[in-house]
């Protein structure tokens, strides 16, 4: 019963871009003057905003979905029951199904009976929805660049902005072809090492990172994983 939070799809057509997402994975489309050659001087455009409970919408949606006299059990210490962050997510069925479908489910498995089936206060599941958020951006070609599409591991580590100013660089390294990246230096990769190497990219920071046993690795980071997007107007 794992946690898997994802982006459908991004499309292009006709200067406009699409994007589709769930859970707490953000684009972030990066706009720039075009005159202007320094990395840090880009800015950053949220298009769809997290999927968690400083959501306000989401958080109300949730609450219309339900009996009134769940609204205060629903959501607590900023988490879906007080265990899940996302509001929206693939897979993660404990959230989904009825209780006596998850028993069923528990008993095939071979789980103890003690073992906790459903949160607490499970009383009229589903609490957690895949059905995405679709906003439409239109491309400005003087301006848009580029957008991120990556999950809260990544913004765990950096903020928007750096991330942006990341790309930004790796943008002119290449004099603004980013196709001449080899594959150990993709704009994806950069962001990468950077969240878990810092500004340098410490060889010694990102190999620590990844030589943290699995069964420990959450304590230190979350799941990173990220798309670099160069849309076409």
């Amino acid at each position: 019963m794992g946690k898997y939070v994802g982006v459908d799809a991004l499309k292009t057509a006709e200067g406009t871009v699409e994007v589709t997402q769930e859970g707490e994975e953000r684009e972030e489309p990066s706009q720039t003057r075009p005159k202007k050659i320094n990395p840090t001087d880009w800015d950053a455009e949220l298009l769809v905003p997290p999927h968690n409970a400083q959501n306000v919408r989401e958080v109300e949606r949730l609450h219309s979905q339900h009996p009134a006299h769940e609204s205060s059990l629903m959501i607590a210490e900023n988490r879906l029951l007080c265990e899940l962050i996302p509001l929206r997510a693939f897979g993660d069925i404990r959230y989904k199904m009825p209780a006596k479908v998850l028993r069923s489910i528990a008993r095939l498995c071979g789980l103890p009976p003690s073992y906790p089936v459903t949160p607490r206060f499970y009383i009229s599941p589903p609490y957690l929805f895949a059905t995405p958020q679709v906003v439409c951006h239109r491309l400005n070609p003087t301006r848009d660049r580029f957008v991120i599409l990556a999950s809260d591991g990544l913004w765990d580590m950096l903020t928007p902005k750096q991330a942006v100013s990341v790309v930004a660089q790796h943008y002119l390294d290449y004099h603004g072809n980013p196709s001449l990246a080899g594959p150990r230096d993709t704009a994806a990769s950069r962001l990468i090492r950077t969240a878990l190497g810092g500004r340098e990219m410490d060889p010694a920071r990102i190999a620590m990172h990844l030589s943290v046993p699995a069964n420990v690795a959450r304590f230190y980071r979350d799941d990173i994983t990220v798309q670099v997007i160069y849309p076409t107007p």
